[in-house]
């Protein structure tokens, strides 16, 4: 059977995206105020009304179905080999990562992208959680506080970062914090909080939260030699 969301996925990932891309462009070029004013002014002429009418019809098909983004039981395990690296990257959205992807490649990285639909809702306490080696551990409660998620075995919450460092240290995964690289060379690479099981070559895993629907994550590897 074929599923109404693989069009709207792949559409958006083929076409769909150059729309959001466009947006910033045309407001990068404009730097004096008259500029901005009539940027501006474009953009919610022509594309505001494209940007909700697409929301809403993506809300009722939601609603007469089901969110193709799945819930935290039919998550898969995060796969990832020894050696690699993780790195979330809060509130990247998908065409911005896509700019990032053809910068890596012209820099001489090979980059494998793939994408999925991102959790709900889409704010960072959800989104990080979801993008976690240890997603399959965690959970939410419709009583939750700012929608943040807690440990499925013990209803921890998530909220200040013990927990999840708790969590992914038990799973046997370190995290670097910023001057740290691990077993490997990534410090000069790799500047933000990263999720690290053992740097043996020099392969990053980068996993973006986005803002929209559209998750973006590639996998980049970085010659070392």
């Amino acid at each position: 059977m074929y599923e109404w969301w693989w069009s709207i996925q792949a559409g958006y990932a083929a076409q769909g995206w150059l729309a959001d891309d466009a947006v910033l462009s045309a407001l990068a070029c404009a730097e004096k105020p008259a500029d901005i004013d009539a940027v501006t002014a474009a953009i919610r002429a022509i594309y505001l009304p494209w940007l909700e009418e697409s929301a809403r019809y993506l809300q009722k098909l939601v609603d007469g179905s089901n969110y193709p983004g799945g819930t935290i039981a039919s998550a898969k395990a995060f796969a990832a080999s020894k050696g690699e690296c993780v790195l979330f990257v809060d509130g990247l959205r998908f065409d911005a990562a896509r700019r990032l992807s053809a910068v890596l490649e012209t820099r001489g990285c090979q980059v494998a992208e793939a994408m999925s639909w991102t959790a709900l809702p889409i704010v960072t306490a959800t989104g990080k959680a979801a993008a976690s080696p240890v997603r399959t551990k965690i959970s939410g409660t419709d009583d939750c506080d700012d929608f943040e998620p807690c440990v499925s075995a013990t209803g921890q919450s998530l909220k200040g970062g013990y927990h999840p460092k708790k969590l992914l240290n038990d799973n046997h995964w370190k995290v670097l914090e910023r001057t740290e690289n691990g077993d490997g060379h990534l410090a000069s690479t790799v500047s933000r909080l990263i999720f690290v099981k053992s740097l043996y070559r020099t392969v990053v895993w980068l996993v973006f939260g986005v803002v929209g629907v559209m998750a973006w994550f590639c996998r980049v590897t970085i010659d070392s030699h």
